[in-house]
C-alpha cells in the first residue's frame, strides 16, 4: 500500500524549509508562489562509513508538479505491471477475437510472430500449431501453455469457450 507523501512531509523547526525522508535519501525544500527549491541529501554506509552527497537544484513549480504528476503515473504503471498476472488481453487482440479470429492467431498478430516465430519459440510444429489455430485440433495443455508463455498470458486466455 503506498503512503501518501504528504503524510512523511514534516516542517524544519525555526525554518521555513520542510524535510521529508525516502528510503536512503533525505530530501529538504522550500516552497515558493512559483518555485520549490529541493536540497536532496543521500545518506549511506559503506563499509561501516556514513557517505553523505549533497545537490541542489531549483525548479519552477510547474515543472516540479510536472515532474510529480509523471512520477505517480509511472508508480501507477509499475503498480498494474506487477499486478499483473497474465490474463489482460491487450486491447487489439481482444477486438481481433471479437471479430472471430482465434485467440493463438489475435496474440500472434499482435506480436508480430510468425507460425515459424511461434513454433521456434514454443517447440512445436509448424502444422500442428496451423491446425490449432484454424480450429481443427483443440491442442494438447502442454502446448497451448507453450503458446501461452510465447505470448506472455495465461492459458485460460487462449481457450475459447463454447
Amino acid at each position: 500500500e503506498p503512503t501518501s507523501l504528504a503524510n512523511q512531509v514534516s516542517m524544519l523547526t525555526g525554518s521555513p524549509h520542510r524535510r521529508m525522508r525516502v528510503g536512503n535519501y533525505r530530501v529538504i525544500f522550500t516552497v515558493e508562489s512559483d518555485r520549490i527549491a529541493v536540497m536532496v541529501v543521500l545518506r549511506v554506509r559503506h563499509l561501516g562509513k556514513l557517505m553523505s552527497k549533497t545537490d541542489t537544484i531549483t525548479l519552477p513549480r510547474t515543472e516540479y508538479d510536472a515532474l510529480i504528476s509523471r512520477n505517480e503515473d509511472l508508480e501507477d504503471r509499475l503498480a498494474a505491471f506487477d499486478a499483473d498476472d497474465g490474463s489482460r488481453i491487450p486491447h487489439q487482440v481482444a477486438l481481433a477475437m471479437m471479430r472471430g479470429e482465434s485467440p493463438s492467431v489475435a496474440f500472434r498478430n499482435h506480436l508480430g510472430f510468425t507460425l515459424r516465430d511461434l513454433a521456434a519459440q514454443t517447440g512445436i510444429a509448424v502444422s500442428y500449431l496451423s491446425e490449432i489455430e484454424r480450429g481443427i485440433k483443440p491442442g494438447s495443455t502442454k502446448a497451448l501453455s507453450r503458446i501461452a508463455a510465447a505470448f506472455g498470458t495465461t492459458l485460460d486466455v487462449l481457450v475459447k469457450l463454447s
